[in-house]
């Protein structure tokens, strides 16, 4: 068995790559930062087939990179196996045998310093290595939280699931608390939600120590302020079979849209995002309403817009596609809950809105007085790259790893 500092493993629930929604967006960045001073392997599964040229950008990065494909019967079948065996739904959907096997042969070959997993769903996994290998869950957010947000939503039969959901990934979040050297989650907020939640669960101390913030950047060279004219459009950008984007668009063309094309017979909507369901499909019907579907690049979209929304109901930590949108220099409409993992100022960075009412009167003025969104579009840009760099947010992992490399010398 080889010991060597510098090999890292990083399991993740979702092929990373290409990072065209949060989770791949997260964990292709933390890789590619892992991977400046580390030898990182890269064990995943995959829900769909990964393109022969992504699979080759994931090795010219990684040292090592395993894919597990994990099928739509294969991940039920898990979680209803889940279900029996009294465990969350989310673990048994992300069970693979072809996984464990894989894990268990590096765990045999390579002593790793670090272990990090992209998800709590992943926990089991972590069993395989010895205790002293550092291990590190990216909860990334509180997903009992966001099962309980769901609960509160629904009436019977869902209710019921997602409740179920709530409390057992619940129980799987502290046991991961517990038995893991670091939990990080996307925002500072994020994670004294999880510190709250924990205590009243009765966790130790020294495991609240052990939660940390991680919060998430943009590709600042990539998202860019772009000279172009704009057209008379508004646009939301997310994947669109995720339940708060499709909760999100219906209820802003339900609530608000009406009135703001009343008032503006040329101005347009686009919902940008791959696998738009039948739900945000239908929206399409509306006049002035585009569903694009996935498209190669998001960046035209935004540009072009006069207005980014965000109108999210159900969210939690840090949204991307606000980022995006500010890196671009657009002006960004969010609900409170879009805007929570951000430390931004409303009316300075961006706008904030709560009611029908506001939605309506904060779109309308900024599509009144174009001159008037310079200095917004500006204050968004300068706020992202002062906070949101990827080499700045993932510092604190960089540190936390480097320390337990240094632990590891002194024991050698």
């Amino acid at each position: 068995m080889t010991n060597d500092p510098s090999d890292i493993l990083y399991i993740v629930h979702r092929f990373p790559y290409p990072p065209d929604k949060g989770d791949r967006i997260r964990s292709y960045n933390l890789l590619r930062h892992l991977a400046k001073n580390h030898r990182v392997w890269v064990a995943t599964l995959a829900d769909e087939p990964v393109a022969a040229e992504h699979h080759a950008t994931l090795e010219q990065i990684a040292h090592r990179v395993e894919v597990c494909p994990s099928g739509v019967v294969s991940s039920w079948c898990g979680a209803m196996g889940a279900a029996v065996t009294g465990r969350s739904l989310s673990e048994g959907m992300f069970q693979s045998s072809k996984l464990h096997r894989v894990l268990k042969q590096w765990a045999s070959e390579v002593e790793f310093q670090s272990v990090l997993i992209s998800a709590s769903s992943l926990g089991g996994y972590l069993s395989i290595f010895p205790g002293s290998t550092q291990k590190v869950v990216d909860l990334v957010d509180v997903d009992s939280e966001k099962w309980r947000d769901y609960s509160r939503r629904e009436q019977g039969p869902k209710r019921l699931i997602y409740g179920r959901e709530y409390r057992f990934i619940s129980k799987l979040e502290q046991k991961l608390l517990r038995e893991a050297d670091a939990v990080t989650l996307v925002s500072e907020k994020e994670a004294e939600l999880f510190r709250d939640c924990s205590q009243q669960r009765g966790a130790a101390f020294e495991d609240l120590q052990k939660i940390h913030a991680l919060t998430n950047g943009v590709d600042l060279k990539y998202f860019q302020p772009q000279d172009v004219t704009q057209d008379q459009s508004l646009c939301f950008l997310g994947a669109m079979d995720y339940r708060p984007n499709i909760d999100a668009v219906t209820w802003f063309v339900k609530s608000a849209w009406t009135k703001l094309r009343d008032r503006n017979p040329e101005l347009t909507f686009n919902i940008v995002g791959r696998r738009p369901t039948a739900e945000v499909q239908a929206l399409a019907d509306l006049p002035g309403v585009n569903v694009t579907g996935a498209v190669d690049d998001v960046r035209p979209w935004l540009a072009r817009a006069q207005v980014v929304v965000a109108p999210l109901r159900i969210a939690r930590g840090v949204q991307n596609k606000v980022l995006e949108a500010m890196a671009m220099g657009r002006v960004v409409i969010g609900s409170p809950e879009a805007l929570t993992g951000l430390e931004v100022s409303p009316d300075v960075h961006v706008l904030e809105a709560v009611t029908p009412e506001d939605w309506f009167s904060k779109t309308q003025w900024v599509l009144r007085f174009p001159e008037l969104r310079q200095p917004m579009e500006t204050s968004a840009r300068e706020y992202v790259e002062q906070n949101h760099s990827w080499d700045a947010t993932l510092e604190p992992l960089s540190e936390m790893l480097a320390s337990t490399a240094q632990e590891v010398a002194t024991i050698s």
